[in-house]
């Protein structure tokens, strides 16, 4: 761009940013007029400055920084990265991996010693004074955490690129795709997607143990390789808890907002205090989204003021209401994660990652009180075989027991039959003994005597004897 040119692209740019939101498309379309190579240059520049839909005024402050970097523009005509670029200090490009918020990712060749690498490199159009500080803060961060699955920095320097110098990190170079990604492509069920977000969650957590609050945890800042091993990357804006020095790389300038706004905790838009809580409520965000397949709450669209109001406000959903089969532990998990009081939640990543363990063990996880219930049903899955084994001798037991009880009954119950047939029998002996003598002492009264002896014959003597007891005792007659 030459300086003619630029001057009038000035001119638009300072009259678009001074103007009313609303104001804005319609005061650029008449500056420009019918100029398509200045209202091409106008947009590219406001888009590259981040204002093309800026929903705010732009402060004093911000206008003389946008004039600052405008003039960096001017001063650096070429390319800021140009992609025809064959080495950066002693690393040989090999192509572009992509381009994030501060600058473009080479692929590259170390020489000494020879391996590949993921050569992130600034911007010239965004390297400004806070950008390089949260760049080194994250080579200075990331450089102290040596954990499999964190992505490790190998070294950090400037070098000079064209007529400026730039500031880079060499790192690990990770052959593969996102989490959500890895997740979709390799048809990954519930219970290995949890097995995925706990290996996530060992990895912040140790993080968390050296003190380092990652802030801007998503799938996009989780790359999984082929064998399955995620590795967690992009600490631009980690926040070192116990550096007072370091904490202060990752503010900015008044008004700007760290964090993806979607993975954000409450805590990160009301400037409250940042914990390792912070980052597990993002880990909530991920494992809802991995699992359900959508965000817990569709931030799409909306202003950072809306976002803030609908996050502070509105409870994350169930888990369970977006996919019904997820069994009910995962769901208290996630929602533990996901309250918006830090103190309920998992206080460090390493928590929660041995709180899925726990689950995928089927021994009780810390998300819920324990009962009585509860704590059965997880013993029993955790071990069937065992008591199986109980519950089969003991219904071996208890149908021995049954069948001993049952006879016993029956027993009792056939003498109980024998005792009143017993009894049935005597009363009709009893009855017929009685005729029998009756008939005999009427004989005998009316002077038969020899008859009366006869009957009495005809009686068994046991009976015979048994009757004339009876009579000796006084019973009444039959």
């Amino acid at each position: 761009m030459d300086r003619k040119l630029y001057e009038r692209v000035q001119g638009v740019i300072d009259k678009v940013l001074a103007a009313q939101d609303l104001d804005r498309e319609d005061l650029l379309k008449e500056l420009v007029a019918d100029d398509t190579e200045l209202e091409s240059e106008v947009r590219s520049l406001l888009a590259v400055l981040g204002d093309a839909d800026d929903r705010h005024p732009m402060s004093d402050h911000n206008l003389k920084e946008q004039r600052r970097q405008l003039d960096a523009i001017i001063d650096e005509p070429v390319s800021p990265q140009p992609k025809h670029i064959e080495r950066i200090g002693g690393y040989l490009i090999l192509g572009v991996l992509g381009e994030g918020g501060m600058g473009v990712v080479y692929r590259a060749m170390q020489a000494n010693p020879a391996r590949e690498v993921a050569l992130k490199v600034i911007d010239v159009l965004r390297s400004d004074d806070e950008i390089i500080k949260r760049f080194r803060s994250e080579a200075e961060i990331q450089g102290r955490l040596q954990h499999r699955g964190i992505v490790q920095i190998y070294e950090a320097g400037v070098t000079q690129v064209g007529h400026a110098s730039r500031p880079y990190i060499a790192m690990e170079l990770i052959n593969g795709v996102s989490l959500k990604d890895y997740a979709v492509s390799a048809g990954l069920n519930t219970h290995s997607k949890l097995e995925l977000l706990a290996k996530v969650a060992d990895a912040v957590g140790y993080a968390h143990d050296q003190g380092v609050v990652h802030r801007d945890l998503k799938p996009e800042n989780i790359l999984v390789r082929k064998n399955g091993q995620p590795k967690v990357l992009d600490f631009g804006i980690a926040r070192v808890t116990s550096d007072a020095t370091l904490a202060v790389t990752a503010m900015t300038h008044d008004g700007q907002l760290l964090g993806t706004l979607a993975f954000m905790a409450p805590e990160q838009f009301s400037g409250a205090d940042i914990t390792p809580a912070t980052d597990v409520y993002a880990l909530g965000v991920v494992a809802f989204e991995l699992i359900a397949g959508r965000p817990p709450v569709d931030l799409g669209g909306m202003s950072i003021s809306a976002a803030m109001r609908l996050v502070d406000m509105q409870d994350s959903p169930r888990l369970r209401a977006a996919a019904p089969d997820v069994h009910r532990d995962v769901e208290t998990i996630v929602s533990k994660c996901l309250r918006r009081e830090p103190e309920h939640r998992y206080q460090s990543a390493s928590v929660l990652a041995a709180d899925i363990r726990n689950l995928l063990a089927h021994r009780p996880i810390t998300a819920r009180p324990p009962d009585t219930i509860y704590l059965t049903k997880k013993y029993i899955k955790r071990n069937r075989i065992f008591v199986g084994g109980v519950i089969a001798t003991m219904v071996t037991l208890t149908a021995g027991i049954v069948v001993a009880s049952v006879f016993a009954v029956g027993q009792r119950n056939a003498r109980v039959l024998a005792d009143a047939n017993e009894r049935e029998a005597r009363r009709q002996q009893a009855a017929l003994v009685g005729n029998e003598f009756q008939k005999a002492a009427d004989m005998s009264a009316s002077g038969d005597v020899f008859g009366a002896i006869e009957v009495l014959e005809t009686i068994p003597g046991w009976l015979r004897g048994w009757g004339w007891e009876m009579l000796a005792a006084g019973q009444p007659r039959w």
